[in-house]
This record gives C-alpha cells, structure tokens and sequence, in this order.
C-alpha cells in the first residue's frame, strides 16, 4: 500500500522521475487531502520511507483485499512520446496474516492490462524523455501489454525493540505492436529489499537497503521484404540524430539497468497524538543498451543519481483539530553516452523543493473537513551535446484541495473532495540549432509542454459500505484535467480513475 512504485507516465506533473518501476494494488488519488487519506498517509516508517519492518506498526490484523481499478487518459496535451490515449485496468488480490506473535506477512498478486493508442514512433516504453537511445520506426500504432506482477513482505521481531524485514518484488509482461510488424516490447524487473528498525523510549530509527535489476527487451521479427509493408527503421541515440536503417529483416535491443538505494530515516514520538519523522535516500543505477541478440553490439549506456531529504511533522492543535506539515529536498541527474565515444552526450539533472501543511478539522461524531496547501519549485537542465542543444526553465506549483468525511448512515460512509492547482515559469531558455525534422517533436514541443502547462483541476469521490468488523466495500472515482496556457479542447488531457475492493477481515 505504502511501497515506492511508479505511476504511469506523470513527470509532468511532478517534476520527478522514479529510479525504478514498482506497481501496486494499493491504489491511492492524487488530489485527495493526505489526513483524509489515512490508509496510505499514517504516520509509520511503512508508509513515510517504505520499509517492511513498519509492518507491525501498520497492519495487526488478519485481512484479504481483492479488487480492481480503471484508469483511462485522453487528450491532445502531451508529450510527442505518449500515447494519444491511454486505458489501463488492474485486478489483485492482497493478503496480510499475522503468523505469531513475532511475525507477520503481507503479499499481493496482480494481473494488468495496459492499451497505448496512437503511440508515435517509440517501441520501448521505459524512462521516455530521460534515455535517449531509443528505437522506433516509422508507423504509429496500438501497443497492448499484458503482465502479471508480485510482491511478498515478512517482518520478524527479535525483540520488543528491535525488528527486521525482507521484501521481494517481480513483474513480468509484454507489450506487442498491433500494426506490422507487430514488435515486441518486453519487461522484468526484481527487486530485494532489506529493512531493519530499532526503538528506543520515544525515539525510533529505520534503514533500508534496495538492489533493483530491471530489463526491457525490444524484438522486431517478420519483415516482409517482397511486399511495400516494411517501415522506416530508427535509431535514436540522441534528441535529434536518428540513424535511419533500411532492409533489415529484424531487430532486437536489450536496456539493462540496476542500481541500489539506501534510506535512513528517524522518528519521534512526541506524544500520541504528534510524531515527527525524518529521512534521507540516496540511490544511483547504470544502465547498457546493446543490439543484436546473440551477437550484441553496444549502443551507449547511461547513469543516473538521485538523492532525497525529507521531514514530515503531524500534531494535534486542539482537541477536534490535526495539522500536518511536509517539506521535500530532491535531486537527480541523469547522464547518456555514446558507445563510440567516453563523454557525456546527453545531461538532465532537477532539483525540486516541495512544502506542504495538511489540516483536519473534525465538526461532530460523523463529520470532518480536510484541507492542504503544496508548494513546489523545481528546476530542470538539458544539455544535449551532439547538436549543441540546451533548455532551462524554473517552473513553480501552488495547489489546494479541500475534502469532507461524513456517515450516511450506519454503515455507509462517504467522502469527497476537490482541487486545483496553478502553475508559474521563471527563467525559461532553451537553443534553436535543428538538425532534422524529429527535432521540433523531440526538443522544442518537449520544452514548450513542461513550460506552458498552467492548471490542474480535480474532484473525487468515495462510497465505503461497512458490514460491522467483516468486510468493507470501497467504490471510489476520481477525474483530473490538465491544461495548458491558451485553454481550448487542444490544449487540454483529461484522466479518470476508477476503484472498487472488497477487504474482508479476519478476527
């Protein structure tokens, strides 16, 4: 529920990119106000820094989850390597048991489905917009990936004081091309995740160790030369230089990419309505990309670093009123080279600040009302050697939802909620030497995405029908827009979400 996982293709709303990619069942909306979400926001090492040991601390009871969700984006605003359309469905099931007094497991099993339509040029699918060495060809196209993915957690206590956990992660799918010639785009990724944390009086402290190892395979097979069905082949290896290859017969590129990340993190409990928790994550991960399966010929490999410091505060203000308070440290930097050459052909690197302060304010025994308030300010550099192409901009984000909890009745419980957010660009520069016609779609449109974007709106709602202690049924739905300066249909993407899980309980 609480584990690191990647989203979709949504950088452009962040600023940030995942180091690695990790999906879950435990599905959480984007606008909804963090104190009203408390299953995915409670103050626990699980949730703030991800590390399995919090298990005790999050879950105590016998439960299995079983459920899906649907997500659906659309619209003309978008970056040139996504997808016109996107639908994306997922099932799972979750099960978290106790085993003693000293033990506890939690794992989860999932199936997706994933349809890309009108995707343009691009077979693989991973780190778009970061890794330059690309391969596509000259038809655009539906892509439908079909995968399956899992995860299992077992945390052990020694000690009143003392626990450890281990994690393992796994996803395996694949992505095939529904026009000729159909190529394949193929995905594995493990993870291992080592946690371990210690408490002292109202003291407690947590370290997690992460090695994930993540592949994507691109096969292109079936050409028919005698025939006029045969693209344009291309290889990208930087923004704007494309090697363009005719009559091949086929085609296969392997990415391979991994790296560890470390995070210590520390906590106070101040008492037990206030904590105060802290924390600081570093990673960095290589990557090689090679051609030709069983003879391979190196294509240029990257490097990327990423490092974090973070500290979240929660108190209770008066007696019916809770405050929250966040702010976030990140940066990154992600390098490419060529493999002919030992230089850095291609630099990206961001540096964000974001600050937030959360409120619940509860009114009567089935009544509250939820408010944040974020700050982001984040800085992005792109320098691309090879064509001696650079872009700079400073983009800040101001964003505030409101939400409310109340009970229908006995049993059913609803909660609502709305946002919107604006955004303001300083600094913005960028160079103009074109080399080619991709150049426009690949650096100038990328540059003019990120610094025209200008509001996001948002509302969601969520029906929960309790049936005592046994078993909760939650329906939830959640629509976002997205929109860029000069607002009209063009210049507009729209997302929905849809969710319903079925969580018995077992006593």
């Amino acid at each position: 529920m609480r584990n690191y996982f990647i989203l979709f293709l949504f950088a452009a709303l962040t600023g940030a990119f995942g180091q690695y990619t990790e999906y879950s069942p435990d599905f959480s909306f984007i606008f909804q106000p963090v104190l009203q979400d408390s299953i995915h926001h409670s103050p626990n090492f699980y949730d703030f820094a991800g590390n399995p040991a919090g298990l005790f601390e999050d879950e105590s009871a016998f439960s299995l989850w079983a459920g899906g969700h649907f997500f659906r984006e659309t619209g003309p605003y978008r970056l040139i390597y996504q997808p016109e359309e996107i639908s994306e469905q997922q099932f799972s099931v979750r099960l978290v048991k106790p085993l003693t007094e000293r033990d506890i497991f939690k794992g989860y099993f999932g199936f997706q489905r994933q349809a890309d339509y009108s995707m343009p040029w691009f077979h693989q699918s991973r780190m778009l917009g970061l890794n330059t060495l690309v391969l596509g060809d000259s038809t655009s196209g539906d892509f439908i990936l079909n995968g399956i993915f899992w995860s299992g957690e077992w945390a052990h206590r020694f000690e009143k004081n003392l626990i450890t956990a281990v994690s393992v992660y796994y996803n395996v799918d694949q992505r095939l091309k529904q026009v000729f010639p159909k190529p394949e785009n193929r995905h594995r990724d493990i993870h291992a995740k080592l946690g371990i944390q210690y408490s002292w009086k109202e003291w407690k402290t947590g370290l997690v160790f992460l090695y994930f190892d993540e592949q994507e395979k691109v096969q292109l097979t079936r050409y028919n030369l005698d025939q006029d069905l045969t693209p344009v082949l291309y290889k990208f290896r930087f923004s704007d230089l494309p090697v363009v290859l005719f009559g091949k017969t086929s085609e296969e590129r392997t990415i391979e990419y991994g790296g560890p990340l470390i995070n210590f993190h520390i906590g106070k409990i101040l008492s037990r309505k206030n904590h105060l928790m802290g924390k600081v994550r570093y990673s960095w991960s290589d990557g090689k990309v090679t051609d030709g399966g069983s003879q391979p010929q190196p294509q240029g490999s990257f490097n990327r670093t990423d490092a974090e410091a973070s500290v979240m505060a929660r108190f209770m203000v008066f007696r019916n009123t809770h405050a929250g308070a966040s702010y976030q440290y990140l940066t990154g930097k992600f390098n490419t080279e060529p493999p002919e050459f030992d230089l850095d052909a291609i630099e990206h690197s961001w540096l964000i600040h974001r600050a937030g302060i959360f409120l619940k304010q509860k009114l009567n025994g089935s009544f509250s009302l939820f408010g944040d308030i974020l700050y982001e300010n984040y800085h992005k550099k792109y320098l691309d050697r090879m064509t001696v192409n650079f872009y700079e901009f400073t983009r800040q984000r101001i964003f505030a939802s409101l939400g409310s909890n109340f009970s229908l009745s006995e049993r059913w419980e609803q909660k609502v909620w709305i946002g919107a957010g604006t955004y303001l660009v300083e600094d913005d520069q960028r160079t103009n030497n074109k080399y080619s016609s991709f150049f426009d779609g690949l650096f100038i449109r990328t540059f003019e995405y990120y610094t025209q974007q200008k509001t996001d709106l948002g509302a969601g709602l969520q029906l929960i029908y309790h049936y005592g202690p046994v078993f909760d049924i939650e329906l939830a739905a959640e629509y976002r827009q997205n929109s860029a300066e000069n607002f009209s249909p063009g210049n507009t993407r729209d997302n929905i979400f849809l969710l319903l899980m079925v969580k018995f309980f077992i006593l």
